[in-house]
């Protein structure tokens, strides 16, 4: 059925992010955070729009310091960006990301200035066609 849901990825690994590299959580939240994007890649077996991100971190960055999440679809970045800076500890992006059925997801996380080390929540909203 066409509409709006949401995807949420839960959190259930303990995995902080490292504050120096960049790195990719894992799109269904079940595996561990990794430096290596093509263990952490979701398969998508449906036609579907990728709306929204949503991000909650579990620390603020810190003053002068943020973290980026970028939406990636087969291995490349898409322009669905969230940035979170400073005291923030949450903050969501908007744009229209069509993906095709097999389409490869992942998230990469780009820590800038040395922010807090945290964990990630992340969410989609997600227009099923």
């Amino acid at each position: 059925t066409q509409g709006n849901f949401v995807y949420a990825q839960f959190m259930i690994q303990t995995d902080t992010l490292n504050n120096t590299v960049i790195e990719y959580p894992a799109v269904n939240g079940i595996r561990t955070i990794s430096s290596e994007i093509e263990s952490v890649m979701q398969g998508i077996f449906d036609v579907c729009t990728i709306r929204k991100i949503f991000i909650k971190l579990d620390d603020a960055p810190g003053a002068g310091k943020s973290w980026d999440f970028t939406l990636r679809k087969n291995g490349a970045a898409t322009a669905l960006v969230c940035s979170i800076s400073g005291l923030n500890t949450s903050g969501n992006a908007s744009s229209d990301i069509a993906i095709s059925a097999f389409d490869l997801l992942s998230v990469s996380s780009t820590p800038s200035n040395s922010p807090v080390t945290t964990r990630a929540h992340i969410s989609f909203l997600v227009l099923n066609i």
